[in-house]
């Protein structure tokens, strides 16, 4: 697919993309913590280190919050620049995709097939739809096979497709450590089998081991060669510990990965299953297959024997399916009757509506969207009625807050312990010093809680006036002393 034709095809994946992304506010706990992350790195001009509420936040590699931040430098600090960075990930996921396909299914239809399919699945749409690590992974993986693919295929341009792939294995480990260098088992199954082999040739060689260190290690080496504690960070933490131990409350059913996988292709399972069952014709068609189920089933054991309970971290490995899925099906599109091929245009316009419903107001099908967007609103509300200015603090009755309220709020917060079951967390003040503190602001302050917790407050603390946001359980209240 040259030219003209893959300009379109960018063009018309990056507005899909897009559509309806920044029409919903960031969901708290991940895509506040992900959405101010970005933001503070964006505000600081410090891109080499993630913080959250000014302290060094390294739960995960900086590629989504560079995409973030630079989202937010074009489109503004709003939930249209901060999602930004995933419309990329998917158009460079779908472009992928079409890649792959029209290698497995050896025309143009089938690659518009393999990029359709992998741009209505369900399971890499709703990642596109939050910020979070998921849907970068998936991009850089996505190029990467797609890479090995014309590397296992094409002997003539081997080596530069290999140097490519390992570049995109390095945007790979640079969004989320390891799991990125999942794609790795297909490739060493399939190698075997490339097409037109010779000997001495390799899937790794100095200049590939180069790029990846450069793109994927890079980052890491800087943080530790200024802080060599983060190492331990970086491998126990991060590695160790989120895979063997229950440090991170991991107890995931053994089939939730499959279950993930099977029903985060649809509607294009069937296709994929049937499609994976008969290698392509023509030479390298056996490495193919073997780089799509090696993949996969690689994926797989590893999500399951670390009893992975999060169903995005299949989101990589639809590709797998959705690819030679919808080339398979725009093959035998063309052999349909009139009839047929209308009621599978209605059946996708009806899919692509739902999906763009689904990601513009989510709350309409689930009752675990939460977010800080309307206590943000009436906070600001309350200072305004105060005089307040910008370096005025905001009282928040908890020792933690949702980081999606600094995302909105913009105004400094302090915290405070209201319940014994905040004792995970340090607050900012003890309970005892709220009196003392608030003299120190004149007298008033606005605070953020939940009711029960206004009803704990010291005694000479009254509440002047309260207002209780929109689908949401804080309070944002007017306090005094008395």
């Amino acid at each position: 697919m040259k030219g003209r034709r893959a300009g379109l095809l960018v063009l018309v994946a990056l507005g899909w993309s897009l559509l309806g992304l920044g029409t919903r506010p960031l969901n708290d706990p991940d895509e506040g913590r992900y959405g101010e992350a970005a933001r503070e790195m964006l505000v600081a001009r410090q891109p080499w280190m993630p913080t959250l509420d000014g302290r060094p936040h390294l739960t995960k590699p900086p590629l989504t919050y560079w995409l973030s931040a630079s989202g937010m430098a074009l489109l503004g600090q709003n939930e249209w620049g901060a999602r930004a960075g995933q419309a990329l990930a998917f158009t460079i996921a779908i472009v992928a995709a079409a890649a792959l396909g029209r290698r497995w299914g050896g025309s143009e239809a089938a690659g518009l097939g393999a990029g359709l399919a992998l741009g209505t699945a369900l399971l890499p749409y709703a990642a596109a739809s939050v910020l979070s690590t998921d849907a970068v992974l998936a991009a850089a993986d996505a190029a990467a096979v797609a890479c090995a693919a014309r590397a296992l295929t094409e002997p003539s341009l081997r080596r530069t497709a290999v140097r490519w792939m390992w570049l995109a294995l390095g945007a790979a480990f640079l969004a989320k450590g390891p799991p990125g260098l999942l794609p790795l088992a297909g490739v060493a199954l399939a190698w075997p089998l490339r097409a037109g082999a010779r000997r001495g040739e390799r899937w790794i060689d100095a200049g590939s081991a180069l790029a990846f260190a450069v793109v994927g290690l890079g980052w890491y080496a800087a943080v530790v060669a200024v802080d060599p504690s983060r190492l331990g960070t970086f491998v126990s933490t991060e590695v160790v510990d989120r895979f063997f131990t229950d440090r991170f409350e991991r107890g995931g059913a053994a089939w939730l990965p499959l279950l993930t996988l099977v029903g985060g292709a649809l509607p294009w399972t069937p296709w994929g299953l049937a499609a994976l069952r008969r290698p392509p014709e023509g030479d390298g068609g056996r490495a193919l297959q073997r780089l799509l189920v090696g993949w996969i089933l690689a994926g797989l054991a590893v999500f399951t024997l670390s009893r992975s309970r999060m169903p995005f971290y299949t989101v990589p490995l639809v590709l797998g399916l959705a690819a030679p899925g919808g080339a398979l099906a725009a093959q035998r599109f063309a052999a349909w009757n009139p009839h047929r091929r209308a009621a599978a245009v209605l059946t996708l316009t009806l899919l692509a509506a739902a999906l763009v419903e689904l990601r513009r107001e989510p709350e309409r099908f689930s009752s675990s969207v939460r977010h800080s967007a309307g206590v943000a609103q009436a906070a600001r509300e309350e200072l305004e009625l105060l005089g307040a200015g910008p370096e005025t603090p905001v009282l928040v009755l908890q020792a933690r807050y949702p980081p999606g309220l600094a995302f909105y709020l913009r105004q400094p917060l302090v915290t405070t312990r209201m319940k014994k079951d905040d004792e995970r967390f340090a607050p900012d003040l003890a309970r005892a010093d709220l009196p003392a503190w608030l003299a120190a602001q004149g007298g008033r302050a606005v605070a953020i809680g939940e009711a029960a917790a206004f009803g704990k407050l010291p005694a000479g603390i009254r509440l002047v006036r309260q207002r209780h946001p929109e689908a949401s359980r804080s309070l944002v209240a007017t306090i005094a002393d008395r």
